[in-house]
């Protein structure tokens, strides 16, 4: 008897352990398809990346980040860990082909790039210079991001910087000027279409976290791999306490958005529907940053959602900081029925493969 609970108990084990060799927990950020590795995060895919200056290539396994090692780090620290790469322009180490390449994700325009270019970006927006002139485009906003936060627009023409004219600068200025960004953010004036208006944009990081010279000591949380998801209690519209670990046994969908942001309204439909759909097999909730209260409450009475909508706060907020929410929205993140994340989402594409990561794992939790 004794040799047979020995057994069975070493087939259990067997059978864990193929299981947790089989789920590989997979980030998707802004389009670059990441899945852990023994030695980093591999890249899968790039094809819809929002950053069409990525230097990373499929294949790719990312080891380090600013000498960060990340074959350690969960997935809550791979997105703001590259997007402190292309803010700060640190070194992002890969192996590629079985050899180790040191990688930039340096911007174009930036001082130090070479040529003479006619674009720049910063702050989640794309400045272009009109040929044989003085104006300053901009021609895209990356959603979620500083930029739309401080209301930008495509096709919006920049007047001034800090009080100074933007004919009096260059790109490479320009971009030097948003990358030492003072905490309470830089004044803006622009023009959209016969209408001049005011706005801050506002850093996603301190200037003193990159000024630092410790470039391993980042200004965010770094979270270990095997991790459950942070635990959190928040406030429902009626101000009535939501704790995460309430649901636990369930699949759950989690996204921090808010009703400004274009991606994130896009994504509640899907979201809507999928809670709708599913029932009690999977679980839905809105985490709301940033947003007025009055405004979010226009928006639900004239778009109602059937999951719980819960209030997070600001970005410096205590739950957005302890998620890494540092940039871009929406940051979605799906959490197996154990409470540990199995797939981590920044930005939005319908395309992408979100719907069919939430299917899946509603199907392996329910037998079906």
């Amino acid at each position: 008897m004794r040799s047979l609970s020995i057994c069975l108990l070493s087939t259990l084990m067997l059978c864990l352990g193929a299981r947790a060799q089989e789920t590989k927990v997979e980030v998707n950020f802004a389009g670059i398809e990441l899945v852990e590795n023994d030695r980093g995060w591999e890249v899968k895919e790039t094809r819809d990346s929002l950053f069409t200056s990525s230097p990373l290539e499929r294949g790719d396994i990312i080891l380090k980040v600013a000498g960060q090692g990340v074959a350690q780090l969960g997935p809550l620290s791979i997105p703001p860990l590259l997007e402190y790469a292309q803010i700060k322009d640190v070194g992002v180490a890969v192996e590629r082909a079985g050899q180790e390449k040191e990688l930039s994700f340096h911007p174009p325009s930036a001082p130090g790039s070479e040529g003479s270019r006619r674009e720049t970006s910063a702050m989640g927006a794309t400045f272009r210079s009109v040929e044989d002139t003085q104006r300053i485009l901009i021609t895209e906003v990356l959603p979620g991001s500083p930029a739309e936060r401080a209301g930008l627009k495509t096709d919006d023409e920049l007047l001034a910087v800090g009080g100074n004219a933007v004919g009096e600068m260059t790109l490479a200025q320009l971009a030097d000027f948003f990358s030492k960004p003072r905490d309470s953010g830089e004044r803006i004036r622009v023009r959209r279409a016969s209408h001049e208006f005011d706005t801050t944009l506002k850093p996603v990081y301190s200037g003193q976290s990159l000024q630092s010279s410790e470039a391993q000591k980042m200004p965010f949380l770094l979270h270990a791999r095997g991790e459950q998801a942070p635990a959190f209690s928040l406030p429902d519209l009626r101000g009535r306490s939501v704790a995460l670990n309430n649901f636990r046994g369930k699949p759950l969908l989690l996204t921090f958005w808010a009703s400004w942001c274009g991606l994130c309204v896009a994504e509640a439909d899907l979201f809507d529907r999928l809670n709708r759909e599913m029932g009690t097999r999977l679980v839905v909730l809105g985490l709301d940053v940033d947003d007025d209260p009055e405004e979010l409450q226009h928006f639900l009475k004239i778009r109602p959602l059937s999951y719980p909508i819960l209030i997070a706060g600001d970005f410096p907020s205590p739950i957005p900081i302890t998620y890494d929410l540092v940039g871009t929205l929406p940051l979605t993140i799906i959490i197996d029925s154990d409470g540990y994340i199995s797939y981590l989402q920044t930005g939005y594409s319908p395309r992408g493969p979100l719907e069919s990561r939430v299917r899946s794992l509603v199907a392996q939790t329910n037998g079906n």
